[in-house]
């Protein structure tokens, strides 16, 4: 700030002490040649050191700070060409709706995992199960896994056979807690939280031990549990 001070005198004495501005500003010798001649009040002093920092600072640019420009967010695109999950060269034979199913399997390539989710957007493992059946063999199953538990017949584990689903319970061994589509040579495909829709096996630890039931939802389903063995 500008400081003022005075000094009872035969004449009036100002020191002025300005801040360090642009160049259009007035002079100290000016100022005081001012004051000193026609000994100006207090209020004008003000007024003018006023209308020399106005000047000062309307030299100054104004600088402006873009924004920073953010890419648009890519919405989920169905067209988009991913690596199939499944592929139907590995399965021979195959009914027309089984291999429909595979199809529709492949379209969920890399879809990730959330609860309660139905879409490709997201999707749990019980919503999976659910379009696969509707969108690939025109079955409508119940939402839940533990209510897709009593649909078809019930098939044992070493008699399992492409599009038979598989459930498994939770550590506690109380209730079904997860369900999966089972393919071939012990491999199934389901929605996980860790990594949404994909490939497991049942010799993993974890589906071993926490196997169920399996049950048969469609009709005619061919042996394909020796694919891959001689």
């Amino acid at each position: 700030m500008t400081a003022v001070s005075y000094h009872n005198s035969s004449r009036r004495r100002v020191e002025v002490f300005r801040f360090c501005g642009g160049k259009d500003k007035l002079s100290d010798s000016s100022i005081m040649m001012t004051l000193s001649t026609y000994k100006i009040p207090v209020f004008a002093l003000l007024l003018l050191l006023w209308a020399a920092g106005s000047a000062t600072g309307s030299t100054v640019k104004k600088h402006h700070v873009r924004k920073a420009h953010r890419a648009p967010v890519a919405a989920f695109d169905s067209t988009l060409v991913r690596e199939d999950i499944v592929d139907t060269c590995d399965f021979d034979p195959l009914t027309d709706i089984q291999r429909s199913m595979i199809e529709e399997m492949n379209r969920w390539t890399e879809v990730r995992y959330h609860r309660g989710g139905l879409t490709k957007l997201g999707v749990d493992c019980s919503g999976f199960t659910t379009r696969i059946f509707r969108d690939g063999a025109g079955i409508e199953l119940p939402r839940t896994s533990r209510e897709q538990a009593h649909s078809g017949e019930k098939v044992d584990r070493g008699s399992l056979s492409f599009g038979d689903l598989i459930f498994f319970c939770s550590r506690s061994k109380k209730r079904i807690t997860h369900v999966g589509i089972y393919l071939a040579d012990g491999k199934f495909i389901h929605s996980a939280r860790k990594h949404g829709v994909g490939v497991s096996s049942l010799s993993d630890g974890y589906f071993r031990r926490h196997f169920v039931t399996a049950r048969r939802v469609l009709s005619d389903s061919p042996d394909l549990s020796a694919i891959g063995t001689e």
